[in-house]
């Protein structure tokens, strides 16, 4: 998916969009949640999040999401991660 097509889409459906975020090569955030329902974009590079015991990789173009309240782990590719955050 491309940046347009991820604002347009995200915006429409009550997310805000427009913080970029980049995290190094190996970076880790331990089982957490956040307060809020969150849709990302990725940039460059890849990134994987393990929800309930389960990793899902996501690389560069592709979209996903965590839902307000959701426990889950987030884990860098070897190139590091350029995210696009839409928060609702």
């Amino acid at each position: 998916m491309n940046t347009q097509s991820f604002c347009d889409l995200a915006e429409k459906e009550g997310f805000s969009v427009g913080e970029e975020i980049s995290r190094p090569a190996g970076s880790e955030n331990a089982d957490h949640a956040h307060h809020f329902d969150a849709r990302l974009l990725v940039l460059a590079g890849d990134i994987t999040i393990g929800i309930d015991g389960t990793a899902t990789t996501y690389q560069t173009g592709e979209v996903f999401e965590v839902a307000a309240g959701t426990m889950h782990t987030e884990k860098v590719g070897e190139n590091g991660v350029s995210l696009l955050v839409g928060r609702r």
